[in-house]
């Protein structure tokens, strides 16, 4: 703007006179906020015109902490919901999350101003910690409204390895050894008061009651299977302790089998006297724990296919004369060899000489002296 000490003219009456500049600034400089006010403030409405409702939830306390809870019992604790807007807040759902945790009360709906108490539980069943939440879903402006919770779940707990056992075949009379270990998985002494053991033949030994288990520390014993007759068993093992809820259990299973004895022979193969040319059988009676293996020998050479309880020779023949017999019986108890000096064969000619053990209708054949071949068996002399 550019100022000077010019005439100016009224147009009253076509009176003219002179305007200082400076005045004139003054007017200038007055007028100026009313015009900034006619563009600037065009949006401002009057004081009478109503807010908008609003609706807005607050929850105390904001977060909850249960702190140690015994295991078997529970802690409740109150949330105070309270609508801080202007307006009834809607309720459409709550929702909890977290295990061992649950929660009753609460409003389908909050006036303005105005506040509604759920209640929170924990009521921990295993030790140990929970975290979880709370969460409050409306039509709020905040929603939905969330609350943090955690608890410790306090006891001890017990835990067995192996959960099972199994002690296979067990000779009667003779006993076999397993280990359990029992560890507290808790957080707080274990105190074991009774170990007991079901199903015949089984039993614990190696552990002195009552014991006290410290949190996170284990001991061992020792569990016996010794079967007194033979064949299948079965049972458990079971613990009493100061821990709350179900116990843990351990099965057992075994057999019992017959001791094994060792084979004997109870009838020992029979010598004879035959024929050059026939053919000579044996045979041995033993006992002793089945199954019984038989191995017939020839001067100590094991006869091939010779594995029967009875053995029969090929056709003698005067060569034969000093071979040797025996049998062997075995099972997995030891073995036993058929008795102590083996069969031997004999010869004697058509010309009558024969040894003196052939009586004179043995060695005649008719109308001739015929050869025999006589076989003894251990124990003959």
């Amino acid at each position: 703007m550019r100022l000077t000490n010019e005439r100016h003219v009224c147009p009253v009456s076509g009176i003219k006179y002179r305007v200082p500049s400076e005045f004139v600034l003054l007017l200038i400089l007055a007028a100026a906020p009313a015009v900034l006010c006619l563009s600037g403030c065009a949006g401002i409405t009057s004081a009478n015109t109503p807010a908008p409702a609003l609706e807005v939830l607050s929850a105390t306390p904001n977060s909850i902490s249960f702190g140690d809870v015994p295991i078997g019992s529970s802690a409740t604790q109150s949330v105070s919901v309270t609508n801080t807007g202007t307006k009834t807040t809607n309720i459409s759902g709550a929702t909890i999350s977290g295990t061992d945790l649950t929660f009753v009360g609460g409003s389908s709906s909050i006036p303005a101003g105005q506040s509604s108490t759920i209640q929170i539980q924990f009521a921990p069943q295993l030790p140990g910690t929970v975290a979880g939440s709370f969460s409050l879903s409306s039509t709020a402006s905040n929603s939905p409204l969330s609350i943090s919770l955690n608890g410790n779940g306090k006891g001890p707990r017990l835990a067995v390895s192996p959960t099972s056992l199994n002690f296979g075949n067990v000779t009667v009379g003779q006993t076999s050894t397993q280990s359990v270990q029992l560890t507290n998985s808790g957080n707080a002494n274990l105190s074991v008061n009774l170990a007991t053991a079901s199903g015949n033949g089984f039993g614990i030994t190696g552990l002195s009651l009552p014991a006290t288990i410290t949190a996170g520390q284990s001991l061992s014993l020792a569990v016996q299977f010794a079967p007194a007759t033979a064949g299948a068993a079965t049972g458990s093992l079971s613990f009493t302790d100061n821990a709350r809820g179900s116990q843990p259990t351990v099965a057992v299973t075994g057999s019992g089998v017959a001791a094994q004895v060792a084979p004997s022979i109870s009838t020992q193969p029979i010598s004879q006297s035959v024929t050059v040319g026939q053919t000579a059988s044996f045979s041995v009676i033993a006992t002793g724990t089945a199954p019984l293996s038989y191995q017939w020998q020839r001067s100590g050479v094991a006869i091939a296919g010779a594995t029967s309880s009875s053995y029969t020779t090929p056709a003698t023949a005067s060569s034969d004369s000093g071979a040797q017999f025996a049998v062997v019986v075995s099972n997995t108890a030891g073995n036993v060899t058929s008795g102590g000096r083996a069969n031997r064969f004999l010869h004697c000619d058509c010309n009558g000489r024969c040894p003196a053990e052939l009586s004179v209708a043995e060695k005649w054949r008719g109308d001739r002296w015929c050869d025999f071949v006589e076989l003894y068996h251990s124990g003959h002399n």
